[in-house]
């Protein structure tokens, strides 16, 4: 499903709950997050899911996911069947 704005809250703390185990055992606080979902529903160039099971209903084909190279979450994506994509670059202008 596409979450609603009503949605944000307990997609942020779907989140925070599943980043604060192994392998990441990150610490967000809820407004960050509530912020961050926010912004992808906002966005026209993004989507956010809640499940995957829509996005494959909707005809999506694959999931894309973004992480630093040897990150615990790296390593992670690698042993649950995600494949590294090695013709994307990403760039960033420091300013």
């Amino acid at each position: 499903m596409i979450p609603k704005p009503d949605d944000i809250p307990s997609c942020a703390r779907a989140y925070i709950n599943a980043y604060k185990a192994e392998p990441w055992n990150e610490e967000y606080k809820t407004f960050e997050i509530e912020k961050y979902i926010s912004a992808y529903l906002n966005s026209d160039t993004k989507v956010c899911y809640a499940l995957e099971n829509e996005a494959v209903r909707m005809g999506c084909d694959s999931v894309v996911l973004g992480t630093q190279k040897d990150f615990p979450s790296h390593h992670f994506y690698l042993k649950n069947g995600f494949q590294e994509v090695q013709s994307v670059l990403l760039y960033k202008e420091i300013i």
